[in-house]
Formats: structure tokens, C-alpha cells, sequence
């Protein structure tokens, strides 16, 4: 699911239809994973770590409660058992089937807006499921209680292989059901995961973002617990991303720093260029927002029309600005300076940030997908909205790998200090947007 929430180039893709009730899948019999490496010395065997890491996550809300020493020593086990993986665990039956995340290192992880401090007070969450069948579908579930009524959340998405051990889930829009009212919400999401370890009992799987989860396989859901049956397609409520990060599982995995594609998680579905943003005139999270340059000292008319727009979008927002230092190295190689300043711009990044990253390869976007963008972000649990510019030789992997939506400003070619300028130009015209305001026509 990100384990359960998750989360362009932006992704714009068109909304998903309703979920239908799929039949249970028959329950099929695997053999357990042997394992061909005999424990090695200074390492515990398989048996031992396992029940390691399940005696330390039991009882804490699936990680929740546990003290930082605690993750540690978990941390610790996993990193162990990951070195029994099997070979390939992508393409093993043993990612099928229904599992119950029994820890995760980062509580917002999975459930999103639901794990966060204040989710947690007003939901109560009973328990979170995700259920993976052959061929290629992943359906998650975070089963809660809100003032009295019981609830659930669910997902479904499609699983694609990336390697060996990464997966890629790209999900459909959340459903809800509180009670008797049920709902579809938000737009498609995207999730990528590694596999570190599985076996007949127990997942590892290790996000993008360096979270760890830990899924504990099921015999079956209980009667009234089945990921489709409680599905109540109704409405289209305004769209959220609340669950994005629910989406982690073995098929298809997160790409190293050049198998993959810009990654565009969340991002809004494409719209008709004369489509209005789907926030306008709603309530959003003013989420803080940062924008990161790569650069030398700005002229003085660039920086008048930055601080300008800095004052404008602190109506809205807090917003800041930060300039990183171009060939730090004062190198005359190309790629060791675009490696410097990679590094130097992955240093600023917290793994609690929404990532946008501005690439020539990146979607191109109308201001209301901007909109849309910075809409999306405020469902996801994160704490921090970035955006990343590059210098004259653009990013470094790194920052576009751990980006989590990837846009551009326009096809031509931009001068950072242009691209500045017109990033933040549409980040207030994106506010106006939101807030219904007349500077947008």
C-alpha cells in the first residue's frame, strides 16, 4: 500500500472509472522460499530475523509507537534479511497474495493524510491490507473508525516490473465508504518500491524515499473485509491524492537512476487546455513551498521580480528561496560539475518534501494544472512543496530520481534565471486559480 499511501513529468492521465466487485481470487498454494545461502558468520538466520522484526513491531502501531532505537534495530534485521533474498523476487509467486503492513519506519507512509498526528486522533485505524493477484493487480485497503461509524479506503492499480527487485503500481482514484455513504475521489497515483525480501510469511520492501515496510502475509480477509465488495461507487467528490502512498508491491518496481522516466507521481490526469482546475474556488492546504536554483549571483531585475512574487505568494503561503552554488567544485568537467551540484541540491531535500522537478523532458502543463499540481500536493501528507532548478547543464540524477512529479515550463529552452521568473509567476497565478481570484482569465 505505499504500503497501503503515496503520493509528472507530471502525470496527466484520464480519471479512472468506478471499481467493480471482482470475485475473490482462488487461494493458491505456494511452496515455501528456500533459501540457498547458508548464514553466513556475524549474520542471524532467516528464522531468527523474521521473528526479530515481527516481536519489535507488535503492539506499536505499526510503528508508530516505537522508540527511535527500536526502528533502528529493525532497521538493522531488515538490512540482514534482505541479504537472504531470493534472486529476481519480482517474478516469484510469492508476491501474491493478501498481506497486512505490520510496520513502516515513516507512519505517513502508509494512509497518507490519515497517519499524520492529527489523522491519527480522529481516525482510528484497524487495520491495512493489500492484496496482490496474478497477473498484475494490486487492491489496498485501510480499514478505520471516525465518530462511531466504521470506514475504508481502497485502491486498485496495476503492477509493472521495472528490474529485478523494483515494481511500479500506478493506481486508480481512491474510494471511500463511512458508514453508508461511499464516494470515488482524487486522481490516479503512482508508487514504486524495492523488494528486498520474501518468503512464504513475510515482505520487505524499502520506497523510493528510503521508508521500510513490512508485510506480514494473511490466510484471507475476513468475511466483511473484502477489498472490492465494500465499494460503493457514487459521486466524484473534489479530487485528492489522501492515499497515494498506500501503493507499494512486488510487479513492478522503482527504476535506478537511469531505468527510468521522469516519475510523475500524483500528478493531475490530463485536462482540455480550456479545462478549469478541478481546486478552483475549494479549500486547499496552504502547504509551504520552497524553490531551489542552481546559479550564480542573480541580476538585480531578476531578483526585484523574485522577491516581488515572494511577497505577493506569501498571502498565500509561506514560500522560500534558495540559491545553490554553480560548479562548487570550479570544475571544467562537465559531468563532475553536474555531479556536484546534484549532490549539493539532494543535501536540501527532506525525505517529507513533495518534489517537482523542472526538466526539457518533464510534461508540459497549463496554469491550472499547476493548480492542480499544487493542490494534489496538500493531500499527500507531505509537509514541504519543492521545486528543483538546475543549473546551465540542467539536474543530476539523483534530484530527478527522487523527484515525484517532473514539468516544464515551456518547450524552448530557459535560462535559469528565466525559468525563475516564470515559475514563480505561475505559482501565484496558480493561487489565484485556486482561490477563484480575477488575475487568471
Amino acid at each position: 500500500m505505499s504500503a497501503c499511501a503515496a503520493p509528472s513529468h507530471i502525470r496527466f492521465s484520464p480519471a479512472a472509472p468506478p471499481l467493480t466487485a471482482l470475485r475473490r481470487p482462488r487461494r493458491r498454494c505456494t511452496p515455501p522460499a528456500r533459501c540457498s545461502l547458508a548464514a553466513a558468520p556475524g549474520l542471524r538466520p532467516p528464522p531468527e530475523l523474521i521473528d526479530s522484526i515481527l516481536s519489535k513491531v507488535k503492539g506499536t502501531d505499526r510503528g508508530v509507537l516505537l522508540p527511535k532505537d527500536g526502528h533502528q534495530e529493525v532497521a538493522d534485521a531488515a538490512l540482514q534479511l534482505g541479504k537472504y533474498c531470493i534472486d529476481d523476487p519480482v517474478k516469484s509467486p510469492l508476491i501474491f497474495g493478501e498481506w497486512e503492513v505490520v510496520y513502516c519506519s515513516v507512519p505517513t507512509s502508509p494512509g497518507g493524510l490519515y497517519r499524520t498526528p492529527l489523522g491519527r486522533l480522529i481516525f482510528k485505524t484497524d487495520e491495512m491490507i493489500q492484496a496482490v493477484e496474478a497477473p498484475d493487480v494490486v487492491r489496498n485497503k485501510v480499514s478505520f473508525s471516525v465518530f462511531g461509524f466504521d470506514g475504508a479506503v481502497s485502491l486498485k492499480g496495476k503492477l509493472n516490473v521495472l528490474d529485478s527487485k523494483w515494481i511500479q503500481v500506478i493506481f486508480e482514484p481512491p474510494e471511500v465508504k463511512v458508514g453508508s455513504l461511499g464516494f470515488q475521489y482524487g486522481g490516479e497515483s503512482e508508487v514504486k518500491l524495492e523488494i528486498t525480501y520474501v518468503d512464504d510469511k513475510i515482505r520487505l520492501g524499502k520506497g523510493s524515499r528510503g521508508s521500510l515496510f513490512v508485510f506480514l502475509r494473511r490466510e484471507r480477509f475476513s468475511d466483511s473485509s473484502s477489498i472490492s465488495d465494500e465499494l460503493v461507487p457514487h459521486r466524484r467528490a473534489r479530487p485528492s491524492r489522501l492515499l497515494s502512498s498506500m501503493a507499494i508491491l512486488p510487479l513492478s518496481c522503482r527504476c535506478g537512476l537511469s531505468r527510468s522516466p521522469p516519475k510523475n507521481r500524483g500528478a493531475p490526469a490530463p485536462s482540455p487546455p480550456d479545462k478549469r482546475s478541478k481546486y478552483s474556488g475549494q479549500s486547499v492546504r496552504a502547504m509551504p513551498m520552497r524553490v531551489l536554483t542552481v546559479g550564480k549571483k542573480r541580476s538585480r531585475g531578476t531578483q526585484l521580480i523574485v522577491e516581488e512574487y515572494k511577497e505577493k505568494l506569501g498571502y498565500y503561503c509561506d514560500i522560500e528561496d534558495t540559491i545553490l552554488r554553480s560548479n562548487p567544485k570550479l570544475t571544467s568537467d562537465v559531468n563532475v560539475q553536474v555531479e556536484a551540484e546534484d549532490m549539493s541540491m539532494i543535501q536540501q531535500l527532506k525525505p517529507e518534501d513533495f518534489v517537482v522537478v523542472l526538466d526539457e523532458n518533464g510534461r508540459d502543463v497549463t496554469s491550472d494544472q499547476v493548480a492542480d499540481l499544487i493542490g494534489d500536493a496538500g493531500n499527500t501528507g507531505s509537509s514541504r512543496l519543492t521545486f528543483c532548478i538546475g543549473g546551465p547543464y540542467g539536474l543530476g540524477a539523483q534530484v530527478r530520481n527522487r523527484g515525484d512529479a517532473t514539468i516544464r515550463l515551456s518547450s524552448l529552452v530557459l535560462n535559469h534565471q528565466v525559468a525563475l521568473i516564470v515559475l514563480m509567476e505561475q505559482l501565484y497565478r496558480a493561487w489565484t486559480i485556486i482561490k477563484g481570484q480575477k488575475y487568471h482569465h
